[in-house]
């Protein structure tokens, strides 16, 4: 019986003698993380800009007559994605698309209502859809000049404006509405 415990210690003692880590000595610490599964959740981040669903609303009355709404808001669904990589960490940012529902009165009658996307402006200008691709809508308002032309001021004029994700690139696209619900849409690019 003396042999016999004496054989089971020398057996633990030799069991916690070859479980001391030797084998990942010479390995990097992103093999050992590789070889625990574990590499994937440090070397990615992931994040969402905005981070939830965002929603604007705007109702304006101008005095020519035209009453405008504006909703603009987050697309869950789509998005523009960033790739950058630091070391090994791999950081992506999805830039998700903000649409706009514009809506347009004139004497209490409805002549506009329309979804606007990049889509929509890629329709009449179609050599800068891989631009608007990688672009964000940052901000859409009615631009109604004060001083401008009575020709002018008969017709609602609202501002979209896109931004590059990645690098220093702005496109503005102008949308013209006439009383009678007809569209024009110009584009200045900065």
């Amino acid at each position: 019986m003396k042999h016999v415990s004496l054989f089971i210690l020398v057996a633990i003692a030799m069991v916690f003698a070859a479980c001391d880590g030797r084998d990942r000595l010479h390995k990097t610490p992103q093999e050992i993380l590789h070889e625990s599964e574990l590499l994937d959740s440090f070397s990615e981040t992931i994040s969402y800009v905005p981070e939830t669903y965002a929603e604007v609303k705007t109702d304006t009355l101008l005095a020519n007559g035209f009453h405008i709404k504006i909703r603009i808001y987050t697309d869950m669904e789509r998005s523009v994605l960033d790739t950058t990589k630091t070391d090994s960490i791999i950081s992506k940012t999805y830039y998700r698309d903000i649409k706009s529902q514009v809506i347009v009165f004139k004497e209490d009658q409805e002549i506009f209502n329309k979804t606007i996307d990049k889509s929509f402006f890629t329709d009449t200008f179609a050599h800068h859809e891989a631009d608007l691709k990688r672009m964000t809508l940052q901000s859409a308002h009615v631009n109604q000049l004060p001083n401008a032309p009575s020709t002018e001021t008969d017709a609602v004029q609202i501002a979209f404006y896109y931004v590059h994700i990645s690098r220093d690139l702005k496109k503005q696209y102008q949308l013209q509405i006439q009383p009678n619900g007809e569209f024009d849409i110009t584009n200045f690019e900065n």
